[in-house]
């Protein structure tokens, strides 16, 4: 769609630059394609989120095998294993922050998509997909359209 003009494109969505869907497009469009809805899990505890990406299956397997170099630094002493557990498990640690940062800046940008303009006014859209009409417009961005 991005290597088509404007008005084509417009035209394909039946739809219009400045004025948005009618009340019946909107309507047959609820009909047939139902609610335009996102859907809101669950808050998550921000610790348990961290905590379960300690314990995916990469991170276990480092687990396992800082434990392994603390047995093997129990049962002979002095050859390094201890070291090797150290880095391990810092790297689970380094891994861990990383993907939960990654994780929670992914859901912030979700939780961005709710915030829309219509009409110059701001909107939380709601969860159960009722359409606000009007011109759609992102928070921070002006309408290059029409």
């Amino acid at each position: 769609m991005h290597q088509i003009s404007l008005e084509e494109f417009f035209r394909r969505l039946h739809s219009h630059a400045q004025r948005g869907l009618n009340s019946s497009e909107a309507a047959e469009r609820l009909r047939h394609d139902g609610l335009n809805a996102l859907i809101q899990r669950k808050k998550e505890p921000e610790l348990l989120k961290f905590l379960r990406q300690l314990t995916n299956l990469f991170a276990l397997l480092l687990w396992c095998g800082a434990g392994l170099s603390l047995g093997a630094e129990y049962l002979l002493p002095g050859q390094g294993s201890l070291a090797i557990a150290i880095a391990l498990i810092g790297v689970v640690l380094l891994n861990g922050i990383f993907s939960y940062w990654q994780g929670h800046k992914a859901e912030a940008i979700m939780e961005s998509f709710r915030e829309i303009r219509f009409d110059g006014h701001c909107h939380t859209l709601p969860l159960d997909g009722s359409p606000p009409y009007g011109n759609p417009q992102r928070l921070g961005q002006k309408s290059g359209i029409g």
